[in-house]
């Protein structure tokens, strides 16, 4: 759950979080809202994840093509993927 991620995430330094490639910060703010909209019955919608300029450019050595976009991915086995893998 959210909360539980915040639970987790709130314990950690910003240094460890960015060792993770996360803003701490950033990343506190997104769970904060998505608990919030949860409470509120806001349906979910998709986020990005607050990367470091480092986990960037890492990102981009192992993957040249990598680009951060706003798309929405509507594929249906990446969307339902649990529902639809091999069990």
């Amino acid at each position: 759950s959210f909360n539980k991620a915040y639970q987790i995430i709130v314990n950690y330094s910003e240094e460890t979080m960015a060792t993770l490639g996360l803003v701490r910060k950033a990343y506190l703010n997104i769970l904060t809202q998505l608990i919030q909209d949860t409470a509120q019955e806001i349906p979910f919608s998709p986020i990005q994840l607050p990367l470091t300029a480092t986990m960037i450019v890492k990102v981009k050595t192992q993957f040249p093509g990598f680009q951060v976009t706003d798309t929405v991915v509507e594929t249906p086995m990446i969307l339902h993927h649990h529902q639809l893998r091999d069990r």
